[in-house]
This record gives structure tokens, sequence and C-alpha cells, in this order.
């Protein structure tokens, strides 16, 4: 079968998100992690004062190798089909900035 390959064609371009009415202010939370992860999310209010939220999330899954933030991702030796939990937030710009980050002239 193809099903090695579908991975490969399921993405979303950062424009496709930024470029949405819907989202333009809001953060945008994406996830792509190994089939059987399971994402908590507590409540917000949970132990805080009125007026206070605290957002938290946690996603946990059998078969991800831990990976440090420090930079390089963990060797995969000894996690057998150890895939990574991928997370990319995807914030709304404070206003637009001119010049930043490469050419705009690919609108066609």
């Amino acid at each position: 079968g193809m099903d090695g390959n579908i991975a490969d064609h399921m993405y979303v371009k950062f424009k496709d998100i930024t470029t949405m009415p819907k989202y333009e202010k809001e953060t945008v939370i994406g996830i792509r992690a190994p089939s059987g992860t399971s994402l908590e999310v507590p409540d917000p209010d949970l132990g805080m004062k009125p007026g206070e939220r605290k957002y938290e999330m946690y996603l946990s899954s059998t078969g991800a190798s831990e990976s440090p933030s420090s930079g390089k991702p963990a060797s995969k030796q000894g996690a057998k089909g150890g895939e990574p939990i991928n997370v990319y937030l995807v914030q709304p710009r404070a206003g637009e900035q001119h010049g930043s980050g490469g050419g705009g002239g690919d609108s066609g």
C-alpha cells in the first residue's frame, strides 16, 4: 500500500492559517503526533484567583521518543518506532511589519 506516503502530503502552510480571516487575531496551536496520542487541557480557572487563568496542555504518547528542548532531537536508538510529538505555535502578527522575513512577490 501507499499508506507510508500519505504523511508526506499532510501539511498546512503557515500562510494558509495566517491568511484566514477567522484566525487572524487568534493563536493557533498545531500538533503532529503519533496515533494514540492523548491531549489533556485542564480547566484554566482551576485553583486561580478570580480574573486570572492558567493555560496548560499535556500531551502524552506511548510511542513518542523524548527530544530535549535544548536543540538537537534525541537519537532514536532503542525507541522502537518512536515518533516525536511536534507542536507548532502560530500567533497573530502585531501589525504587519514590512521588510522582515523575505519576498512579497510570491502571490501568484
